[in-house]
C-alpha cells in the first residue's frame, strides 16, 4: 500500500466569542447573543476556554473513532 503525507491546517481561530443566550420569555422573540472580541477577554479565561475546547476535540474523536459512521 502507498502512503503519501498531508501537511494539516490548523483550527480556524475565531475574532469574538458568544455568551451563553439568556433565557427569556418566549413572547420576547429571539435575541442574539452578545459577543466579545478576543481581546476584550483576560488570558486566564481565554486559557479555560481553550482547555475546554482541546478536551472538547479530543472527546468528539475518541467517540467518532468507536462509530461506524
Amino acid at each position: 500500500m502507498s502512503e503519501f503525507k498531508l501537511k494539516l491546517r490548523p483550527f480556524s481561530v475565531p475574532n469574538f466569542v458568544l455568551a451563553e443566550p439568556r433565557v427569556g420569555e418566549r413572547q420576547d422573540g429571539f435575541a442574539e447573543s452578545p459577543t466579545f472580541h478576543l481581546s476584550e477577554l483576560d488570558e486566564s479565561t481565554l486559557i479555560e476556554m481553550c482547555d475546554q475546547f482541546k478536551a472538547d476535540v479530543l472527546a468528539k474523536a475518541k467517540q467518532d473513532k468507536g462509530s461506524d459512521v
